[in-house]
């Protein structure tokens, strides 16, 4: 069992950096790791304030608290092979003002990987949701994802925040060779409430009054190449295909981008 206490410190060009006594993130959460192909386990409570917010129509500090688990691990076999899952729940409780907050996640990922098979392939698919806002001002119903990592799980095209959404995503990961190995993931993306905005991948409203609850889809291709224990070069391709909902808000084009990189490990 961990906890910990951390306090927001702006960067000051001038002058000495000071952290901000408003904006607190603390909690304590516990682990216990999958023993012999068996379960693991989290369980969390989180707490975060924040000054002066605004979440769709309601403004005011907010103090929300986050209680949730996680189970992962092996799940047994099937039809030649094994199969395995994960599910992530949280729910949110707190104030903004004087609303009230009560607002919720949850995530789910199931794979399956063939005995026997060529490149030793993982198929997977998988749904992730976080409640929206049924109507603007009063109490908040939008989740809140705190301090969510970029890309790891709703597409590479960073367009979508765990924040009213529902999305949905398949996909295969494939070891071409002992060094390469290929991922290839179709996401779909909808809005739970309308009456809630969309949300970007940092927690901000990406788009209000969108005609439809549709976002779009996302095919996202990844190749990574392991040189040696230090150094890895990876590449990947990411089309979002922008949904009819979306063009009553504003530019609705397609986005599409082509990169390569590499990371060093010492």
């Amino acid at each position: 069992m961990t906890g910990f206490a951390t306090w927001f410190v702006p960067v000051q060009k001038r002058s000495f950096n000071d952290s901000d006594d408003d904006q607190e993130f603390y909690g304590v959460y516990a682990t216990r790791a999958p023993q012999a192909d068996g379960r693991g386990y989290d369980v969390y409570v989180l707490g975060n304030s924040r000054p002066n917010v605004t979440v769709n129509g309601t403004t005011g500090d907010e103090r929300r608290y986050t209680v949730g688990g996680r189970t992962w691990g092996a799940l047994g076999a099937f039809a030649g092979g094994k199969v395995d899952g994960e599910v992530e729940g949280a729910w949110q409780f707190g104030e903004v003002g004087n609303a009230d907050v009560s607002a919720w996640s949850i995530a789910a990922v199931l794979g399956y990987r063939p005995d026997d098979w060529r490149w030793s392939p993982r198929f997977f698919c998988g749904v992730d949701a976080a409640s929206g806002d049924e109507r603007q001002g009063g109490d908040v119903e939008t989740f809140h994802q705190l301090f969510p990592l970029g890309h790891a799980y709703l597409g590479w095209a960073d367009a979508v925040g765990r924040q009213n959404v529902f999305a949905v995503q398949a996909g295969a990961q494939l070891a071409l060779t002992p060094s390469t190995s290929l991922q290839v993931v179709g996401h779909s993306f909808r809005l739970i409430e309308r009456s809630d905005a969309l949300y970007n991948v940092g927690g901000g409203v990406a788009r209000t009054g969108l005609g439809g609850r549709e976002v779009g889809h996302e095919v996202d291709v990844l190749v990574n190449h392991k040189i040696d224990r230090h150094v890895s070069l990876y590449g990947g391709y990411s089309h979002l295909f922008a949904g009819d909902g979306i063009a009553a808000s504003g530019p609705s084009e397609d986005q599409r981008f082509l990169y390569l990189g590499a990371s060093v490990v010492f």
